[in-house]
């Protein structure tokens, strides 16, 4: 093992250094609700009502562009700190895991037909840590935690978790949504 040995826990971790190889993956999409973005009625969220006019200016439409892509980002980054720094002081399980931006291509169903649409989306995702999340059904509650905390505060109607072999696609009911 090349001088390595297995990790032995600190006081704070509860595990072991070995253990089961699940995973987590949680996409959101980054435009608020389902219908609007695929719609094309992303004008309710206001900024968009302004790159609409600003678009006819191209250096300050690709700047103001640019300026949500970094918002979209630091929103999402910040809701996932605050959400392990609240559980963490809790005294719940956290998990860790890697943000990247994507973009979601696909096709729906309109009166006038078929229609193709895309969104932006975050795609978090991580590991069941041995150390600190041995504990199977905890640490899926808190990856589901984590994705509807996420969902509510990103203005999602859908949220698509991946939970060790499970997908679960979790939708908030019409009269809970904005």
């Amino acid at each position: 093992m090349n001088g390595y040995q297995i990790a032995i826990p600190r006081s704070h971790e509860a595990g072991s250094g070995h253990g089961p190889a699940n995973e987590w993956k949680i996409t959101l999409g980054l435009l608020p609700g389902y219908r609007a973005a695929a719609s094309g009625e992303i004008a309710q969220w206001g900024v968009y009502a302004v790159l609409t006019l600003l678009g006819k200016v191209p250096i300050l439409g690709e700047m103001l562009e640019h300026l949500v892509e970094v918002l979209r980002h630091y929103l999402i980054r910040r809701a996932f700190a605050e959400w392990r720094m609240q559980r963490a002081l809790a005294g719940e399980m956290w998990v860790t895991g890697f943000i990247e931006y994507k973009e979601v291509l696909y096709t729906h169903k309109t009166k006038q037909g078929y229609r193709h649409a895309r969104e932006p989306v975050a795609v978090l995702e991580g590991i069941q840590s041995p150390l600190l999340n041995s504990d199977f059904d905890a640490w899926k509650a808190a990856v589901i935690d984590l994705a509807t905390t996420l969902g509510r505060r990103l203005r999602q109607t859908r949220v698509y978790v991946q939970v060790g072999p499970e997908i679960i696609v979790f939708e908030l009911p019409p009269e809970a949504r904005v």
